[in-house]
């Protein structure tokens, strides 16, 4: 989503080791959830360089810049979700809620399709840009996507910030995800 929260804290860091059991990695509930805290920080990278390129973007200046960013934020959506998806995939993993995950994944899915949006509203924009188009066929392209990425970094908060407190790890509010 394209709301601007408060930055998360962060807590003691937790083991990221794995044991190995006949073979196989398997992650215990807090190197699982070690590991998703890491990708979470990547993410909220990502979102506040877009909110500041909305703003860019809203005010008619970087616009080239701006597009960049998005493209660049929507890249590494797909990324986080590739990485979200082999840590769904580890043994041991299910000390993670599925439905906690799901929310995640398809708060990144519809998170990099707003970027790819606002990449295009960005780019519509150079050369005649009007402040503040909220109009631009790009922008409003976004919006029902938005909402489903701020649904589901809602949903994902709620589950992860008990657990993250639970290992020392930070937690946030759904506008940082």
């Amino acid at each position: 989503s394209s709301a601007t929260g408060t930055t998360a804290s962060t807590g003691t860091s937790a083991s990221t080791g794995t044991s190995a059991s006949t073979g196989t990695s398997v992650l215990t509930q807090q190197q699982a959830a070690t590991a998703l805290s890491g990708l979470l920080v990547q993410s909220g990278t990502d979102h506040a360089d877009v909110n500041t390129a909305i703003a860019n973007v809203k005010g008619c200046t970087d616009l080239t810049a701006d597009a960049q960013t998005f493209t660049k934020a929507a890249a590494n959506r797909r990324t986080l979700l590739a990485l979200l998806a082999k840590l769904r995939q580890l043994p041991g993993r299910s000390g993670l809620s599925s439905a906690m995950l799901t929310d995640l994944t398809d708060s990144w899915q519809a998170s990099a399709t707003v970027d790819a949006d606002l990449a295009n509203w960005a780019t519509s924009e150079v050369g005649h840009c009007t402040k503040n188009d909220l109009g631009n066929r790009a922008y409003t392209a976004s919006l029902p996507y938005d909402s489903k990425a701020t649904n589901g970094e809602t949903a994902f908060v709620q589950q992860w910030n008990g657990l993250a407190r639970k290992y020392g790890l930070a937690v946030y509010q759904p506008s940082q995800i």
